[in-house]
């Protein structure tokens, strides 16, 4: 649900809302109603009176993509203000009475959950009553509770959530998350034992209430993964696809490698969080974790371009794929991501039809950051663990077998001696295989990426020699040639490559990247207001059920 579409509103208050009632007060902030003017619904203004909210902790917050954090439209810098959908009427303080207590045990479980997961990530919570919000069965948290005048500890955090079950059970004894989590979980009658299935998935198919599963891993795969219909509460992202992907690393905790593939995936999230619906990059558009059980959702897209490379056979799929594989890369590369395994395996279609198909880069468990990306504990051990974990990145990552599978590694790999060049040189290999009309353009004779080797089969001269039967255009192979330099220093970057490819194709006209913005955060603030206005209270839902 937390999509960062809130944005520093460009208008004041007054000109976006209207009708301001102020029905609560603290010491902390003062609350007001009020009508968003363009639609008419209500929403809630929170004037905060201690603390900034232009908060560096705030702003990375608003990256991570938990499911169950509700967002936040709009930010007033000047007056302190941020606005949210008014959820007033579904808040726990208003609908305790109508717990029974089984919903009260599920309550306890998700709120423990995602107070922990909080805390991991480096933003523990202060929860009440009244900030936490009941969606039928998704138990949220919101954007406008974090603390602005000060850092929460863990230890207050958990104090807050004691408080709050002993005002639900009269008691309450767990002195941790971990323990109250296994302690509610089992409770919900949630199997906590070693399993063939995914763990959790009692939980999980009770919150999200998934439909028309498939498999897409096989049982040897070191990731459960899994196809089904995209959950209504997901369906606030403009043009979300129809089905979605939920990938959840296999986790052995006795394992002496246990520790690095928790980061690992940890890393993969993190970088994924960062990447918006317009953008062509598979983002993670929500996860959720269940102690060190990590679940990531993403949208299903229907083809991967290698399956697709023997039906690129007219120069202008070629020229749009190539163009669109490029724009993806500078934008990876603007989020100071290097992907390291560019291959046609790895770029997703959006459409089975070539002409409407819009590419976009996936799989990230490879990638590296170039710089960190978010305030979080993992940040931390990343930058601890540095040397020791490129080490091991090597030593995991299966190369492949030259001469049988097609490698699209630069010279440089299996070196820590890399940079976003290594993405380029990737890149170029690709480019050569599209315009050699789909097939792999070479064949490596050794597993040693030698000088040698280099000059039998990627100079210039080679590869015009190897397209010169295709008749592709010649500015078009020395963009290729530059791309596979031997030397990373002598490859583009990836805005060079821009440039260059638009002097090649003259018929490229890029996207303006403002329209799609902000079509993006108009369409998300529609979206969400309906699901609002379709979700039904507790009593209605209790009333219904009987």
């Amino acid at each position: 649900m937390n999509q960062q579409f809130a944005q520093n509103n460009l208008e004041t208050l007054e000109e976006t809302y209207t009708g301001f009632k102020m029905r609560y007060s603290c010491e902390e902030y003062d609350e007001f109603s009020c009508i968003r003017i363009n639609n008419e619904l209500e929403y809630c203004a929170r004037k905060y009176k201690l603390g900034t909210i232009n908060n560096p902790r705030f702003q990375a917050l608003r990256r991570i993509k938990l499911y169950n954090i509700l967002p936040v439209f709009d930010i007033y810098f000047d007056s302190q203000t941020i606005v949210a959908q008014d959820v007033e009427r579904f808040s726990l303080e208003n609908n305790i009475n109508d717990l029974n207590e089984e919903q009260k045990m599920y309550l306890a479980a998700i709120v423990s959950i995602t107070l922990q997961e909080l805390a991991y990530r480096g933003f523990p919570f202060i929860v009440q009553e009244r900030s936490v919000i009941i969606l039928e069965n998704h138990i949220c948290l919101s954007l406008q509770d974090f603390c602005f005048d000060r850092e929460v500890s863990e230890q207050e955090s958990f104090d807050s959530y004691k408080k709050l079950m002993i005002k639900l059970f009269g008691d309450f004894l767990e002195i941790n998350f971990e323990n109250s989590t296994n302690y509610f979980l089992q409770l919900n009658q949630v199997y906590l034992g070693p399993s063939e299935n995914m763990p959790y998935v009692e939980l999980l198919d009770r919150i999200f209430e998934f439909t028309n599963v498939d498999t897409l891993a096989s049982a040897a795969s070191n990731s459960y993964v899994y196809e089904f219909d995209t959950p209504e509460f997901m369906k606030t992202i403009p043009n979300i696809s129809q089905r979605t992907v939920l990938k959840s690393v296999k986790l052995d905790l006795n394992d002496t490698n246990s520790e690095y593939i928790l980061t690992s995936s940890q890393r993969e999230l993190e970088i994924m969080e960062n990447f918006k619906k317009y953008e062509p990059l598979v983002a993670c558009y929500a996860y959720f974790r269940i102690q060190k059980q990590l679940y990531i959702f993403m949208e299903r897209y229907p083809q991967v371009l290698s399956n697709m490379l023997d039906y690129i056979d007219e120069e202008r799929h070629c020229i749009q794929i190539c163009w669109q594989l490029v724009v993806a890369l500078k934008y990876l590369h603007q989020h100071q991501i290097i992907h390291r395994d560019l291959k046609p395996g790895n770029l997703f279609l959006s459409h089975e039809n070539l002409e409407r198909a819009r590419l976009l880069i996936a799989d990230f468990d490879r990638s590296r950051l170039s710089q960190w990306l978010t305030q979080s504990i993992t940040q931390q051990k990343d930058t601890e663990n540095k040397q020791d974990q490129i080490s091991k990145l090597n030593e995991l990552t299966p190369k492949s077998v030259l001469g049988a599978t097609p490698s699209y590694d630069p010279p440089e790999a299996g070196t820590t001696d890399y940079d976003s060049s290594a993405d380029i040189w990737q890149v170029g290999m690709i480019m050569f295989q599209i315009a050699n009309k789909g097939e792999y353009p070479i064949r490596m004779t050794t597993q040693n990426f030698s000088k040698e080797e280099y000059q039998n089969n990627f100079t210039k001269e080679k590869i015009k020699n190897q397209l010169s039967k295709y008749n592709v255009n010649e500015q078009f192979i020395e963009i290729i040639a530059k791309c596979l330099s031997f030397n990373r220093k002598d490859r583009p970057t990836s805005h060079q490559l821009i440039n260059e490819l638009q002097l090649c194709f003259e018929e490229i006209t890029p996207d303006a990247e403002e329209t799609l913005i902000s079509t993006h955060n108009l369409s998300q603030i529609e979206r969400y207001s309906q699901l609002i206005s379709s979700t039904r209270t507790l009593r209605m839902l209790n009333s219904q059920e009987l």
